[in-house]
């Protein structure tokens, strides 16, 4: 399965880790994270009054862990951007439930994305299978925001908690909302994080 192929590149080490557990030669893999350029994000550093979900609505995107979060943390504002299969279970469980504080967007263009990031306080990944290096919290850190991310897959290589941002169990609902609670109560800690996060982009993942 060598023939030809000089060298791998994972954009995770927990990719790397896994196909070297599965029989690749380590010496053949290399991890490379993906990246940005910083230059094309202006950050703001002030913390908003909601949370953004961005990204596809599948469920093992944890996206309805990420209503039950909602349902648990009344009164804070999720905002949730993108389509998929899941958008009608979604708004069926927001409708029966009475989630007045989850908003529905759509699918946006990388522009509006960086507008719905620069009025949040924090971006959520609450993803319930393994992800790589998601675009999205490289994102969210480029606009001066932290992230606060499921403990699966690559995801804690980029988010150090208390620093850039906070993990959670993956799946678990009760501890994502405490986490929004605890960032939503405590504006300068928001504020601290995501300026970590835009020196986090800078320093370990600029293109």
């Amino acid at each position: 399965y060598m023939k030809g192929v000089d060298l791998f590149i994972a954009p995770s080490e927990f990719m790397r880790q896994i196909m070297i557990r599965g029989g690749w030669p380590s010496e053949r893999i290399v991890t490379l994270h993906n990246s940005l350029h910083p230059e094309d994000f202006e950050p703001n550093y002030e913390p908003g009054d909601y949370y953004a979900y961005i990204g596809r609505l599948s469920s093992e995107k944890g996206v309805m862990t990420l209503l039950r979060a909602a349902e648990i943390a009344k009164g804070i504002r999720v905002v949730i951007v993108g389509d998929g299969l899941m958008m009608d279970p979604m708004r069926r469980y927001s409708e029966e439930h009475k989630l007045e504080n989850v908003e529905f967007r759509g699918r946006m263009k990388l522009e509006e994305v960086k507008g719905i990031l620069s009025a949040s306080r924090a971006l959520i990944l609450p993803s319930e299978w393994y992800e790589n290096c998601p675009m999205t919290v490289l994102e969210a850190f480029a606009m001066g925001k932290p992230a606060i991310g499921a403990r699966i897959g690559g995801i804690p290589e980029l988010i150090t908690p208390g620093v850039n941002g906070l993990l959670f169990e993956s799946g678990n609902a009760e501890q994502l909302a405490q986490s929004m609670i605890d960032l939503s109560e405590n504006a300068e800690e928001a504020k601290r994080m995501g300026i970590n996060g835009r020196k986090t982009l800078e320093t370990r993942f600029s293109s």
